[in-house]
């Protein structure tokens, strides 16, 4: 069970850090996808930030998943947090009417399910010993 989380923990990692790869490099090209149409260039700069920010937590995932998972298991914990905060802010400003269900829906598709394989996969009550 532990090797799957470790898999699943991975998969997550390279999809936010092809995320913050996308919002560093294109974020012309996303902002299209997602209807907003053409932005500022400092919008742009802060899409940067955001995507830098993806690409390093999505490196330490990587790096506490293929080294000792359970003494990293923080990481883990903050993977899951993501995730149920960004199903919760994507449900938020869908119901609000802030964006569609097109243009959130596929973050709340993904955070909700590699929400549900984080604790399902979850070392629960496991310890090193």
């Amino acid at each position: 069970m532990l090797k799957a989380l470790k898999v699943i923990l991975i998969v997550f990692a390279a999809g936010i850090i092809l995320s913050g790869l996308q919002l560093i490099f294109m974020p012309d090209l996303l902002t299209e996808m997602w209807g907003i149409g053409e932005i500022a260039d400092n919008a742009k700069w802060f899409l940067g930030l955001l995507g830098v920010m993806w690409v390093a937590a999505g490196a330490w995932i990587i790096v506490a998943a293929v080294r000792d998972l359970l003494k990293n298991i923080m990481w883990v914990q903050f993977a899951m947090t993501k995730c149920i905060l960004g199903v919760a802010v994507s449900a938020y400003a869908i119901i609000v009417g802030y964006v569609t269900f097109r243009q959130a829906g596929l973050v709340l598709i993904f955070d909700a399910v590699f929400f549900i394989l984080f604790m399902a996969l979850y070392p629960w009550g496991r310890t090193e010993d």
